[in-house]
C-alpha cells in the first residue's frame, strides 16, 4: 500500500488448456433497417470465404452490417462532444500496411480511449509469435486481393470464432483517435481494436476493464491475479515459469478514489494497466553488496510516461551492471513507456511495506514488521549495519525524502528481501 492507498496486483497467466474458461460474450451485432440493403448483411456468421468472394465479384469493398460506421459502435450511452469521421487505411496514409516490419509490444500506443487494459494484454500477446498469430492470422493486405475485410479470432462462448470486420476506422482530423500503432501506416493493432469493440457492442464498452479478460479473450485460458499484500515467497520463480511457458502478464496499481489516473511523483499511475514484457536476474557488486538483482521489465501502453525511482532508464544504478548485460536486456534509455524495475523495490515504490521512518535523532517512533517475517530492525541515522547481521539474500537501502524548507528531514529504512 502506498501514501496513496493504492495496491498493486500481478496478473498472471495460467497458459490454455482444453476447455479453458472465456467470457461469455455474444458476437453477434446489430442490423439495422439501412443495413438490410447491405449486400453482406444475408451472409451467414460473416463466412470470410463468402465476403471476399461478394466483394470480388461485385467489385466493391466490404461494409461490415454487424458494426457499423456510425455512433451506434462508438457509443452505447450517448453520443460524443466531437464529430467522428470513418475513413479507410487508404484514405489517412498513402501506403497503409497491415503489418510494417511484423508485430511488436511496440506497435501497440494508446489513443483516446480509456482501454489500458486492454492494450496491455494485446502488448504481452506480441511476445509469443504462435499465439499472436492464432489471433492475428498474417497474409492480410492492403494491395493484393484488397476488399477491406479483415479476420481475427478470438476465444469466445468456450471456442474459438472468427470475427470480421471491415477497415473503416474512426478519425479525427485525419487521424486515428483511438489505438494505433507507432509507425502511422500500420493497422494491425486500430483493426485488432475494432474487433474487441465489435466483440463487446461499441468502443464505449472498452472504456474500463481487466486485463485478464482480454489475456483470457486471446488465449482461450485463465488468468491467475497474485495480490501483492500477500505475494508468494517465490513470486520471482513464479514469474519465470510463467514465461517460461509462453504465458502473459500484466501488472497493475489500483485506483485512487475519487480520482481517475492519478500520476504518483516515481512516475506510476494509478488505476492503470501495464505489460509485464521481460525477466531478467542481474549480478550486482558493488563495494558493499554482491549478489543477484531480480528484475522485471514493465510497459506502459500509452508510450511514454514511465517509473523514474531506481533502475530507471537514466538512473545510476546502472554503472553496476556491465555493458554486456545491459545489451542483452535490451536496455534503451528511450522515453518509450518501457522501463525496468527491480522485483525488491516494487513493494517499497508502490505499497510502502517495510518502511519505517526515523526520526532526526534516530528515534524510531514505531516499529514495522518487514517482509521478513518476526524481523525487526533499530537503525539510528548514520548507525552502520554489518551486512553479516542481515538474513542471507538482503538488500538494504537508506533514501532521503526532500521535505519543504523548515520542516525536519525524514529518512525512510527500506529493507527488502530477495526472493
Amino acid at each position: 500500500m502506498d501514501s496513496h492507498g493504492s495496491e498493486t496486483k500481478f496478473s498472471i497467466y495460467v497458459p490454455a488448456r482444453p476447455g479453458g474458461g472465456g467470457r461469455l460474450a455474444n458476437v453477434t451485432g446489430r442490423v439495422s433497417r439501412k443495413d438490410k440493403q447491405n449486400p453482406f448483411a444475408g451472409i451467414e456468421k460473416q463466412s470470410y470465404a463468402e465476403v471476399i468472394k461478394t466483394c470480388q465479384e461485385r467489385g466493391i469493398l466490404f461494409e461490415d452490417p454487424e458494426f457499423p460506421a456510425d455512433d451506434s459502435s462508438l457509443y452505447y450511452k450517448s453520443g460524443g462532444n466531437f464529430s467522428v469521421e470513418w475513413k479507410r487505411p487508404s484514405e489517412i496514409c498513402q501506403d497503409p500496411k497491415f503489418f510494417v516490419g511484423g508485430a511488436s509490444r511496440f506497435d501497440v500506443k494508446q489513443g483516446m480511449l480509456g482501454d489500458c487494459w486492454l492494450l496491455a494484454a494485446i502488448a504481452s500477446l506480441t511476445i509469443n509469435k504462435k499465439v499472436f498469430y492464432r489471433v492475428v492470422p498474417p497474409e492480410q493486405y492492403f494491395n493484393k486481393n484488397y476488399t477491406g475485410c479483415f479476420r481475427f479470432n478470438l476465444w469466445n462462448q468456450g471456442k474459438w470464432v472468427e470475427i470480421l470486420v471491415d477497415d473503416r476506422l474512426p478519425t479525427q482530423n485525419g487521424r486515428l483517435i483511438y489505438m494505433h500503432s507507432v509507425d502511422e501506416n500500420e493497422f494491425w493493432s486500430a483493426l485488432l481494436e475494432k474487433v474487441y469493440a465489435k466483440l463487446n457492442g461499441s468502443y464505449e464498452s472498452l472504456k474500463g476493464g481487466n486485463t485478464s479478460e482480454a489475456m483470457e479473450d486471446f488465449t482461450g485460458g485463465i488468468t491467475e491475479q497474485i495480490d501483492l499484500k500477500d505475494p508468494p515467497k517465490k513470486l520471482f520463480g513464479i514469474m519465470q515459469k510463467a514465461f517460461q511457458r509462453c504465458s502473459m502478464m500484466g501488472c497493475s496499481i489500483d485506483a485512487v478514489p475519487g480520482q481517475t489516473e492519478a500520476k504518483l511523483s516515481n512516475g506510476l499511475i494509478c488505476g492503470h494497466a501495464y505489460s509485464i514484457t521481460g525477466l531478467n536476474m542481474n549480478g550486482l557488486k558493488t563495494p558493499s553488496i554482491n549478489g543477484k538483482i531480480l528484475m522485471v521489465r514493465i510497459r506502459n501502453p500509452w508510450g511514454e510516461s514511465e517509473w523514474n525511482g531506481p533502475w530507471s532508464d537514466q538512473s545510476p544504478e546502472w554503472r553496476f551492471i556491465p555493458d554486456h548485460e545491459k545489451k542483452d536486456m535490451g536496455l534503451i534509455n528511450d522515453d518509450d513507456g518501457e522501463f525496468w524495475f527491480a522485483l525488491f523495490f516494487l513493494r517499497w515504490a508502490v505499497e510502502g511495506n517495510g518502511g519505517a521512518l526515523v526520526g532526526e535523532e534516530g528515534s524510531l517512533p514505531y516499529l514495522v514488521k518487514l517482509l521478513v517475517p518476526l524481523l525487526f530492525l533499530l537503525v539510528k541515522q548514520g548507525q552502520i549495519v554489518p551486512w553479516s547481521s542481515l538474513p542471507a539474500g538482503s538488500f538494504l537501502s537508506l533514501s532521503h525524502l526532500l521535505m519543504p524548507r523548515g520542516s525536519r528531514r525524514r529518512h525512510i529504512l527500506y529493507f527488502h528481501q530477495l526472493l
